[in-house]
């Protein structure tokens, strides 16, 4: 079967939207904070999206482009862990154009007492399976996540999968996990230093990709 990932349209030949849903407990002020920031980094506007990361090299691209890519992200807080999780396990019962991806948890270290003295901690909780995995016929197998262990046994230095630019699997970047952790602790470095982190670094994004080509 082949299933969206979260909630992607295309808006004629010109745009692509996509609505992403971040879910939080517990509810106190300086979570509400942190989600805001969190959530007005995913709400954006990006005009030639694919010039900013291929530069002169996206006129040798054998599909046409967007013109412009847009994101918004909705935020839902609840008072405990297992309210959310509910909320989750219900929503999750249909994955394919779901916008939701992902639920927060935070420690009373960050919900509470915010401090830099402190041992900051929180969780992300992600659907149970893989929702972008695909086999080698192409179609999804949404294989579990391997939780046996906190971290995997590396036999071999360097990257376990070098020849995935994504970082393969398990999915880190695929399934959301990579994105949504920069985006916490940089709304939380934000809250504790008054220092706003821009949201697209264009230079880094073109400086990748050349070294890539």
């Amino acid at each position: 079967m082949d299933c969206a990932f979260l909630n992607l349209t295309r808006e004629g030949a010109d745009g692509v939207h996509l609505d992403v849903k971040l879910i939080y407990a517990p509810m106190t002020d300086t979570t509400r904070r942190i989600m805001e920031i969190v959530k007005n980094r995913y709400s954006v506007t990006i005009k030639n999206p694919m010039s900013i990361i291929f530069g002169s090299y996206v006129n040798f691209l054998p599909v046409t482009m967007p013109k412009y890519f847009q994101s918004n992200m909705s935020i839902q807080g609840f008072d405990t862990e297992a309210d959310m999780v509910a909320y989750a396990k219900e929503s999750f019962s249909n994955q394919c154009g779901n916008p939701l991806l992902a639920g927060i948890t935070f420690d009373d270290s960050i919900a509470n007492s915010l401090s830099s003295d402190a041992n900051l901690e929180y969780t992300i909780r992600l659907s149970n399976t893989n929702r972008r995995s695909k086999g080698a016929s192409g179609t999804n197998t949404y294989t579990p996540w391997n939780t046996k262990v906190v971290f995997a046994i590396q036999f071999v230095s360097g990257p376990i999968n070098p020849s995935d630019s994504d970082g393969g699997y398990p999915g880190y970047w695929k399934e959301g996990f990579m994105t949504v952790q920069k985006s916490i602790n940089n709304a939380i470095y934000e809250i504790m230093t008054g220092q706003h982190i821009p949201v697209f670094n264009a230079n880094l994004m073109a400086s990748v990709s050349s070294a890539d080509c």
